[in-house]
């Protein structure tokens, strides 16, 4: 068994060792191994040479006899140069806004009566009835047609210095002689009405200026009292046509502020127009 053992021993010894020195040592390549393979050189377009133009073939008779030694290598067509890319950023459409426009009313020929025409402008108040009348006659000389109309206004108050009526008109006479010595003019005895033989000595439109004129009274040892009533007024407006499109000019404006102050160009509703209905 021993023997069997080192013999297979051997020949395990052995086959390592011609393994290993043909590993060393590997044959000579053959004649087809050792030619190289001929790879295709990757040159870039700006690198690559012209290619020579075509000789045209001789025309003598030597060449013709002339023997062909090598085989002509066709000149390859070279390859167009690939389009550079370009890159195109898209931009972001601009945002559409949609306008709705309001539409226009139609206009139909029966108009029911009473019914508002649109949307007016009116100019006022104007306190008194001269005035809107210069104030018309400016905005008709700048192509602005107008219509006149009169409301009641805001009453207005007033304060009366009054020294109280007498018994009689002939007291009230004498009242009237002792206010003037004392310095106390512009006065006014009243003949008959409610206020008969009571004496007046001044309307005012401010109650401060009625409280001074009677502390002068008083200190002169009279007792004249302050009567409040409320004067009824009347204002004036000037409505613009609705179909101006013509606006007041800012120095046309400014004129008619200067001369009153409280003026105010306002939108308000249309007069009414009242028509007969059109026959279907």
């Amino acid at each position: 068994m021993k023997a069997l053992f080192f013999a297979l021993l051997a020949v395990n010894l052995l086959v390592l060792a011609v393994g290993a020195y043909r590993e060393m040592n590997p044959p000579p390549p053959s004649a087809e191994a050792r030619q190289p393979t001929q790879k295709p050189e990757l040159l870039l377009l700006s690198e690559r040479e012209p290619p020579t133009p075509a000789t045209p073939p001789e025309t003598s008779a030597a060449a013709d006899q002339a023997p062909i030694s090598a085989a002509v290598e066709p000149v390859p067509t070279p390859e167009p140069a690939p389009a550079p890319l370009v890159v195109v950023e898209a931009t972001k459409p601009a945002p559409v806004t949609t306008v709705t426009l309001p539409e226009k009313p139609a206009v139909t020929p029966a108009a029911v009566a009473g019914e508002a025409t649109g949307q007016c402008r009116t100019l006022g108040p104007i306190p008194s009835e001269e005035r809107a009348t210069v104030i018309a006659g400016q905005l008709e000389e700048h192509g602005i047609q107008v219509s006149r109309r009169s409301e009641p206004g805001e009453p207005v108050p007033r304060y009366l210095v009054v020294i109280p009526a007498a018994e009689n008109q002939t007291k009230a006479k004498q009242m009237v002689d002792k206010l003037a010595r004392a310095g106390i003019k512009d006065v006014w005895l009243f003949y008959r009405g409610d206020m008969a033989n009571a004496i007046s000595l001044g309307l005012y439109s401010k109650q401060a200026s009625a409280e001074t004129r009677q502390r002068q009274a008083v200190e002169k040892g009279f007792a004249p009292e302050i009567v409040t009533s409320h004067k009824e007024t009347t204002v004036h407006w000037l409505d613009l046509a609705s179909d101006s499109d013509i606006a007041i000019e800012p120095g046309l404006w400014e004129q008619l502020l200067e001369a009153s102050p409280g003026l105010s160009l306002t939108p308000r509703d249309c007069p009414p127009i009242v028509t007969s209905r059109g026959s279907p």
